[in-house]
């Protein structure tokens, strides 16, 4: 059977974990995809690390510079020609039955532009910190996007021809991208996240989060504006833009 899933991960310094990342992919037991992994001038040993591979479906790109995710993702979306786009990250674990999971899905709801699900994260030693409890329905999903990011990015999975009419991601955010894209696509297709489980966070390094928080809020508080702006959605859910600004501000103190 012929590819019908691409898989994107951008590499970047992800030395411990991208091996174990692959290998959660490399296992699925929906086997028909193509699997893009993009090395963004890492500097560590993320190329050594992504070498070890020989699987026939992986798609291995070795770039010198750090363009960062958005602009590698756009990239290589432009060279997609299978049905469907699978995210990835180079620090998580995907659940054996993801993708099968989430085709299921989309073949079954052709009118959704994509699909997502909750997630496990947990510490260096693999202990559980928390588990997320997304909306499910489009219905809620809609009512709440503009509140919060209800969605994984590493485990989203999209309809291509959705994604690229949408015209994937807007180079203008280096963060919040996928929360950009998200309120793009809810406001015009239906989607949705599956209750289950199918990706493992793993929340290696907290310092780094903590230096990128506000640039995150920032982007996360400009996707909400710009959506309110194009009127994606009813003026009286900008009370949210309160509560985000709020956020904002902690985050600027920190």
């Amino acid at each position: 059977m012929k590819a019908d899933i691409t898989v994107l991960m951008s590499v970047y310094n992800n030395e411990r974990t991208v091996g174990k990342s692959i290998e959660s992919i490399l296992w699925q037991t929906y086997p028909h995809f193509v699997f893009v992994i993009i090395n963004d001038g890492s500097t560590d040993n993320s190329s050594s690390q992504i070498r070890k591979f020989s699987d026939k479906r992986i798609v291995y790109i070795d770039k010198n510079k750090n363009l960062g995710l958005t602009r590698r993702l756009n990239e290589q979306l432009d060279n997609v020609s299978t049905h469907y786009v699978a995210r990835m990250d180079a620090d998580d674990i995907s659940r054996p039955d993801r993708l099968e999971k989430q085709h299921n899905f989309m073949t079954t709801h052709q009118s959704y532009g994509a699909v997502g699900s909750n997630f496990k994260r947990v510490n260096a030693q693999g202990s559980l910190l928390w588990e997320s409890d997304f909306p499910l329905s489009s219905k809620d999903i809609r009512q709440r996007i503009l509140l919060k990011n209800p969605f994984k990015h590493s485990i989203l999975f999209f309809r291509t021809e959705i994604l690229k009419t949408l015209g994937g991601y807007n180079e203008k955010f280096k963060y919040s991208q996928d929360y950009d894209l998200m309120l793009r696509l809810t406001a015009k297709y239906p989607v949705a996240n599956l209750k289950e489980c199918l990706l493992v966070d793993n929340h290696l390094d907290s310092a780094l989060s903590q230096t990128h928080r506000f640039d995150q809020a920032k982007f996360a508080t400009l996707a909400q504006i710009n959506a309110l702006r194009r009127g994606d959605y009813p003026l009286f859910q900008s009370v949210f833009l309160f509560r985000s600004l709020g956020y904002l501000f902690k985050s600027w103190l920190s």
